[in-house]
This record gives structure tokens, sequence and C-alpha cells, in this order.
């Protein structure tokens, strides 16, 4: 739109310029009288300053015909940048609220899964703790039981160690 402006405005421009030239060229030669000739160089003046003065305000109304244009345009588009804008927003919360969500799910499971661990872990070591005293007393009533007054601890440990590689050859 600013383009036809222009274009006119270059046209309007030599418009002008070739009827002055053609006004002024007509007039010089024109026979007449020198008084004659003044009172014509002066209406055809006045009529290209009236005429110019038109010129003017047309292209001043379409000037500002493009310039509302354009700050219509301009508002459209900033509005419509904004609402954008606003979308992509309201999407990016919608997005990092659910990761909040699920990050959460997921450290809510893994504590459950740790502390579960963790129970089976202190379970398990109490079994073992457990069996090792448990075989640890049994051992050593075997050994008590086992252990003569008289010989001592040794030889009757021995004797039974004794007995034992003989049964198994």
């Amino acid at each position: 739109m600013i383009e036809k402006v222009i274009n006119k405005k270059g046209y309007l421009s030599g418009l002008i310029t070739g009827g002055v030239i053609g006004g002024l060229a007509a007039l010089l030669f024109t026979p007449k009288s020198g008084k004659e000739l003044r009172k014509n160089i002066g209406e055809k003046t006045d009529e290209l300053l009236d005429s110019t003065n038109q010129i003017y305000e047309n292209v001043k109304d379409k000037a500002s015909e493009v310039l509302t244009d354009t700050k219509e345009k301009a508002g459209e588009l900033i509005d419509s940048g904004k609402k954008m804008f606003s979308s992509a927003s309201e999407t990016i919360g919608d997005i990092l609220s659910e990761g909040k969500d699920k990050l959460e799910s997921v450290t809510d499971k893994t504590k459950d899964y740790l502390k579960h661990g963790k129970e089976e872990l202190t379970e398990g070591v109490s079994k073992v703790n457990y069996a090792v005293k448990t075989g640890l007393n049994g051992n050593q009533e075997e050994r008590n039981s086992k252990k003569d007054n008289s010989t001592g601890y040794k030889n009757t440990y021995n004797e039974d160690r004794t007995k034992n590689k003989k049964q198994t050859l």
C-alpha cells in the first residue's frame, strides 16, 4: 500500500511539473499584452496552487489512511503475539506440572522400595545373627558335653577327630 502512495507521489510530481511548464509555455507564446499576460500568469499560478493544495490534501488523506491501517495491523499482530505467548505459557505450565507430579510419584515409590528393602535387610541380618549365635551356642554346648574333666578338652577333641577319620576311611 505504501508503494502505491510513493508511485502516485512520483506521478503527481511529474503531472504538476508538466502542467506548470506547459501553462507557462502557453502563456508566453500567446500574443497578448503585458497586462493581460501578467493577469493570466497570476490566474494560472492560483489555479496551480489550488490544484497543488488539493493534491497535497489527497496525499495527506491517503497517508493518514495508510498510517491508520498500519497501526491497526500492528495492533492485531501484537494481540495475536500476546495470545500465542499466553497459550505457550499455559502449555509449558501444564507440562511442568505434569512432570512435577510424575517426579513426586517416582520419588514416593522409590522411598517405599527403599523402606521395604531396609526392613527385609534388617530382618535378614537379624536371622543371620540368630543363626550364628545359635550355631555358636550349639557348638559350645557340644564342646562342653564332649569335654572330659580328667583328660581335658584337647584330648577328647583329638580322639573325636581320629574316630571320624577312621570311619570315613
